[in-house]
């Protein structure tokens, strides 16, 4: 072994901004562990506390491997993972919840660098989704595998762990033949194959695709809600892609015209597939069947910004509308469509309100055109579609 690789090991391992560090108890496991690096905010300039997760660590145990967690500061963490790189010492795994520590930014504090400046770096790096996220629990961030580390295979071995559904969501009898098409619309969707087949000829879809093609592994359904007419299906998939691998939720919402099921939307948005799942659940009126569905109700009326606009202020401002007339409506979905994507939104029907508004602040920014517009949904499962408009976000 060489001095200078003597010292360049040393440099890296013998940072004061390493503060903890956790492993699971090797007993019977020989192979060497598998070592994540999480990295500290550069604007709240913390360092995380490097406890390992339980559900981590039954991962690793099923494997056959331990799991080393090694905490950070933001601030020198770029050099320090280069210096790693250039040793032959880079972690296998890497945990944050600011992208800055990939994108770089400038705050009061001065400027971070970030590992993406480094082309070396871009190309190591494989997005992980949904298996580790318990490294960042309270606000939800990003984990990366580092494809040139000497335990790589191992870390994805633990990231493609078979999906587990969340345990809040213990899925209803789903009819088989919503049960069968869903699967099938899911895979379609997320391996960008053509949906025309399984189109609702009123599906919204928004030009572009929010990420690349992903090979589906394993399709687990996690969630069922809905009736004879209108169904709402969560899924659960296993997939890998060449930068990215994991798992991820996919809701999709059906609606069976002429003996029929088809496709009126399909969607990985975080907010569709958490929030809005947890609104389904709390809101049965939805889709328990009640009332005559030959009994079309009227649309809603959009109001503003107009076609082709946005709201002015991107956080203050609102998108408007005037919810349907009709007394058989229950609810009304506010549907945002991007990138072959969507962010719905849920509101009870209420006659105290003669406008209902959603928040420009709710949407994210894509640098691409999105449409909206707002479904009237009577108890029986009849939907009544407002006119679409669009707008650059």
């Amino acid at each position: 072994m060489s001095a200078m690789w003597i010292s360049r090991l040393c440099l890296v391992l013998s940072s004061a901004a390493l503060t903890v560090s956790a492993q699971v108890p090797v007993s019977s496991l020989t192979s060497k562990p598998i070592v994540v690096w999480e990295v500290g905010s550069p604007l709240r300039g913390d360092t995380p506390d490097g406890v390992l997760p339980t559900d981590i660590q039954v991962k690793a145990e099923k494997i056959g491997r331990s799991v080393q967690i090694e905490a950070f500061a933001a601030n020198g963490f770029a050099q320090r993972f280069f210096s790693a790189l250039q040793a032959g010492v880079e972690p296998d795994v890497i945990s944050f919840d600011n992208m800055s520590i990939i994108d770089g930014i400038t705050t009061s504090a001065g400027t971070f660098v970030g590992i993406g400046s480094s082309p070396t770096v871009i190309k190591s790096l494989v997005d992980v989704t949904g298996t580790l996220k318990s490294l960042t629990p309270k606000r939800g961030g990003w984990q990366y595998l580092v494809s040139t580390s000497k335990n790589y295979e191992a870390a994805r071995q633990l990231a493609m762990e078979p999906a587990v559904c969340d345990a809040g969501l213990p899925p209803p009898p789903i009819p088989a033949e919503v049960q069968t098409i869903s699967r099938s619309m899911s895979i379609a969707y997320l391996q960008q194959e053509p949906l025309k087949t399984y189109d609702d000829a009123n599906r919204l879809i928004a030009a572009g695709e929010r990420t690349g093609a992903r090979h589906v592994l394993v399709n687990t359904t996690c969630g069922y809600w809905g009736n004879d007419h209108l169904a709402f299906v969560l899924m659960l998939a296993t997939y890998e892609s060449p930068k990215a691998i994991g798992q991820v939720p996919v809701l999709l919402v059906l609606r069976r015209e002429d003996a029929q099921w088809r496709l009126l939307t399909a969607s990985t948005d975080p907010i569709t597939t958490g929030r809005f799942v947890n609104q389904l659940r709390a809101t049965p009126v939805l889709y328990h069947g009640t009332g005559d569905y030959e009994s079309k109700p009227s649309a809603a009326e959009l109001l503003s910004p107009t076609d082709g606009e946005r709201p002015a202020d991107p956080r203050s401002g609102a998108f408007t509308w005037q919810p349907s007339s009709s007394e058989n409506v229950v609810v009304e979905i506010i549907e945002f469509s991007y990138q072959n994507d969507a962010r719905l939104f849920l509101r009870l029907r209420s006659k105290a309100f003669t406008t209902d508004q959603i928040s420009a602040g709710e949407l994210w920014m894509t640098g691409s055109k999105w449409k909206w517009r707002v479904w009237s949904i009577t108890g029986a499962g009849a939907v009544a579609f407002s006119q679409s408009r669009s707008f650059p976000n």
